[in-house]
């Protein structure tokens, strides 16, 4: 009876040892189930990657749950602006594929089950650099692609096939290539384009409702890229509006202040009738006020991509004072790639110039453009000073998002230029200066330079003939820039401006004799 009551109370104690003895190991499977964790964290699910690639690129992704399951990729993803290429990244290393069906759903499938191939690339100009934006299309189909920001395309979801793949971009040459497409593979092809010379083909935006090319307009379209404004050499904007038919220009007084006059529109000068506009908005709106030309505001340097010039009536529906024509002077954006032009131009008459232009991206999304010049010059005619000295700086910044971009714009302009005024010669067949006047002289000259003028109330004015034309001052403007579905487009730009002119020089009037000149207001004087 003993030995039983004994047995029993052995029993009791073990209930209660047995369970502490088995809690001992628990430390060592909680730290195992901690490094588990920690591993589980370097990696994420597959399903995981395309609920982000959702969230990122605004689309929804289909796929049977059997083709996720198990797969796991690294939890470091990056998500790019390209979705073909996000998918692609994630995707080949479990033989999956996909398909595009309707705008914003993406359809994941085996590789196996689909037969068809890949073509990928990339557009390049004669510098080996990329071409953003350029089309690649497959003749005969409803296949194809454009370029990202890098020049780089892909075109995806091909039957097997030969198939003429042509190249598609405003200011080259387009180009064809023939392509073998297999089941399952990836064919390479790269294209490297020369740009049109003709410019035959490209976009003008300048008063026109909808951007077309020069050869599907029916207006009167004259453009100038920077390389052809370069081999025409202008030394002011005046020089460089002469090549445009229909308008006569001249420099008037030296390198700003010119006139135009429009064929058919009679005109006294200035720029009556035409309106000059950089990046589309309007540099001076007054056609003439008290010497003040709408050229004096504008200067032709390397930040400028290319000049539009659209005449005919039709240009006032997109400007003030423009029944005869619109000029649009359209600067540089940054490209995919940095890039820099220094350039220096030296002249007689001691003219020094020196003009710089830097361009580039500054992450993914942001690119910028900047550069101006400096100039230093006696002039054609030296007045025993400058005739010409100063500069300008100008630059813009572009942030680009999924379906538009903003852009910010600045330009600083401080440069003064000599006004060349008439002198005076014999009548006659023979021309020949009056006595007195040198051959290679100005009446802007040195010795006028700070002349003390009487004003009414016993006041003077001292008279800045050195400054010349001046201006001092500059603009800021904004671009907003979105595209809706079904092709509707929002575009709002804004702009501010704010220059000081001064027009400094001596007007001359009829030659006479200086004694004549004193009589004459001698017997105005009364008593």
């Amino acid at each position: 009876m003993r030995s039983m009551a004994f047995i029993l109370w052995l029993a009791f104690i073990g209930m209660f040892a047995i369970p502490t003895k088995g809690q001992e190991p628990a430390p060592c499977r909680n730290k195992t189930n901690y490094l588990k964790q920690q591993d589980m964290q370097k990696t994420i699910s597959l399903r995981k990657a395309f609920s982000l690639l959702q969230k990122a690129h605004h689309i929804h992704i289909v796929y049977d749950e059997a083709l996720v399951k198990g797969k796991t990729l690294p939890s470091k993803l990056q998500v790019s602006n390209n979705l073909s290429d996000d998918l692609w990244r994630i995707l080949r290393k479990y033989s999956l594929t996909f398909e595009v069906v309707g705008e914003n759903t993406i359809v994941i499938m085996p590789r196996h089950q689909t037969k068809k191939g890949v073509i990928k690339g990339k557009i390049t100009n004669e510098h080996g650099e990329g071409i953003a934006g350029a089309q690649v299309i497959i003749e005969g189909t409803t296949f194809g692609a454009a370029a990202n920001l890098g020049g780089e395309y892909r075109i995806v979801n091909l039957p097997p096939g030969t198939y003429t793949l042509r190249t598609k971009v405003i200011g080259y040459h387009p180009k064809k290539a023939l392509i073998q497409v297999r089941a399952n593979k990836i064919v390479h092809k790269d294209f490297s384009l020369a740009p049109d010379v003709i410019q035959m083909d490209e976009v003008v935006v300048t008063a026109t409702l909808n951007p077309s090319t020069r050869r599907e307009s029916s207006i009167a379209i004259t453009t100038k890229t920077l390389d052809q404004i370069n081999t025409i050499s202008p030394r002011s904007t005046a020089d460089l509006l002469r090549v445009i038919p229909g308008f006569y220009v001249e420099s008037s007084g030296g390198e700003v202040g010119g006139n135009l006059f429009v064929r058919g529109l009679p005109a006294d000068g200035s720029y009556y009738y035409v309106a000059l506009m950089e990046d589309g908005m309007p540099v001076y709106d007054a056609p003439a006020l008290s010497f003040v030309n709408a050229d004096i505001f504008v200067r032709v340097d390397e930040n400028i991509e290319r000049m539009e010039a659209v005449r005919g009536g039709n240009s006032a529906l997109f400007g003030i004072n423009a029944p005869g024509g619109v000029i649009n002077f359209i600067n540089k954006s940054g490209g995919n790639q940095l890039s820099a032009t220094l350039k220096t131009t030296v002249g007689t008459g001691g003219l020094a110039r020196y003009d710089f232009n830097l361009n580039g991206p500054l992450g993914n999304l942001w690119r910028f453009n900047a550069g101006g010049f400096f100039r230093y010059d006696n002039g054609v005619r030296n007045p025993g000073f400058p005739a010409s000295k100063g500069g300008q700086i100008k630059g813009n910044l572009t942030c680009f998002f999924k379906k538009g971009y903003v852009k910010f714009y600045g330009k600083y302009l401080n440069d003064s230029n000599i006004f060349y005024l008439q002198l005076p010669f014999k009548s006659g067949r023979a021309l020949k200066f009056v006595d007195g006047f040198p051959h290679n002289g100005t009446l802007t000259t040195f010795e006028g330079n700070g002349v003390q003028v009487p004003t009414p109330g016993a006041g003077s004015f001292t008279i800045p003939l050195g400054d010349g034309q001046k201006q001092v001052g500059g603009s800021l403007m904004a671009k907003f820039n979105f595209e809706f579905p079904d092709g509707w487009n929002l575009q709002n730009t804004i702009r501010y401006m704010s220059i000081n002119q001064a027009w400094n020089a001596l007007l001359p009037f009829n030659l006479v004799n200086a004694g004549d000149f004193a009589q004459n207001y001698v017997n105005r004087t009364p008593g």
